[in-house]
């Protein structure tokens, strides 16, 4: 009987064929990986460079600082203003937005005044029914005892009976981010969104005296103020900018409203203020994106030196959400 011959040829050819492919989608895959990671490699750089930028920006504001409480003005340079405007500024190869406020200017969480907390949530568009929670809470949180909580307020039974519990501080704040643990904060109020600025920038626990420094404090906190408006902001505002800034002046401009105010500010030489929080602000290349830093600083004036008290890692923003900064200063 005569054998049987298969043809092999076909079969040779279509495994030739599947590793051809094989190859192929290895080569493809390879190639699609290595230019991802260039991407990623890339993005990582700019990043990076825009957070020098930024750092960069913290470190030029603390030479300003020092500049103006020494008196100092280099001859290419004009003063800053320590009002929480922002200003454009060269670092390095690039620029950065950058501001600074005294903590003096801001309202302090452990010294809390029950009328100027609740201007501050009101002129910052917080919800009426939110607004009372807020205050009352604030206040039961640094109370020493954990009895009965105010009538809008929360003590520990409040917190324990949350989805994730914990107790009530009932001792003082050490960071404004502990707010995010009281009742009535919600990150939308904390950090703020598109259309309202977060409680964050006006609160401080630093602010030694418990007063607010009229001669920087922002428009929302000045609006704080008992029968301070909009527009009576504007003008304190506008008459600072002069040369020259006191208490006496203030009452000049404001002699309807001075006696109902006159407990709750002060008007500081520039030299009180020792410590500050910095924002610096800087575009990530190639995007609408920017990386942005916040630094709380204290000046060391017995050794010239400066201590970082809070340093927050560099945060994103998006184009819309640096557009929304206000009051920015070019030189």
């Amino acid at each position: 009987m005569t054998p049987i011959r298969y043809n092999t040829d076909g079969i040779a050819l279509i495994m030739v064929l599947w590793v051809m492919a094989i190859l192929i989608g290895l080569a493809l895959t390879l190639s699609y990986i290595s230019r991802s990671e260039s991407k990623v490699s890339l993005r990582s750089k700019e990043y990076v460079l825009a957070e020098f930028l930024a750092d960069g920006g913290i470190n030029r504001a603390i030479v300003e600082l020092w500049y103006r409480r020494q008196a100092i003005k280099p001859e290419d340079e004009t003063r800053w203003n320590i009002d929480g405007s922002f200003r454009s500024t060269e670092v390095a190869n690039g620029t950065a937005l950058v501001r600074v406020i005294p903590e003096s200017a801001k309202v302090d969480l452990n010294k809390p005044n029950p009328l100027i907390l609740k201007g501050l949530v009101n002129a910052l568009g917080v919800d009426t029914d939110v607004q009372d929670i807020i205050v009352d809470s604030i206040q039961d949180w640094i109370d020493p005892n954990d009895l009965g909580a105010r009538l809008n307020g929360a003590k520990s039974d409040y917190y324990m009976s949350l989805k994730h519990p914990y107790k009530c501080k009932n001792a003082p704040f050490d960071t404004i981010d502990e707010l995010l643990m009281v009742r009535g904060v919600t990150p939308e109020i904390f950090y703020g969104t598109k259309d309202k600025k977060g409680i964050r920038d006006f609160v401080t626990v630093y602010n030694k005296t418990g007063k607010i420094n009229v001669k920087a404090a922002p428009k929302e906190i000045l609006m704080a103020l008992p029968n301070v408006t909009e527009d009576i902001a504007n003008t304190i505002i506008e008459r600072r900018k002069l040369t020259t800034f006191s208490m006496a002046d203030l009452q000049a401009i404001l002699p309807d409203i001075y006696i109902a105010i006159q407990n709750y500010i002060n008007v500081p030489n520039d030299n009180d203020d020792v410590i500050f929080t910095i924002d610096s602000i800087a575009k990530i290349p190639g995007n609408e994106s920017y990386v942005g830093i916040k630094a709380i600083v204290e000046l060391e004036i017995s050794t010239n030196d400066c201590q970082f008290i809070y340093y927050k890692m560099p945060e994103i923003f998006t184009l819309q959400e640096k557009n929304d900064k206000s009051n920015v200063e070019t030189k």
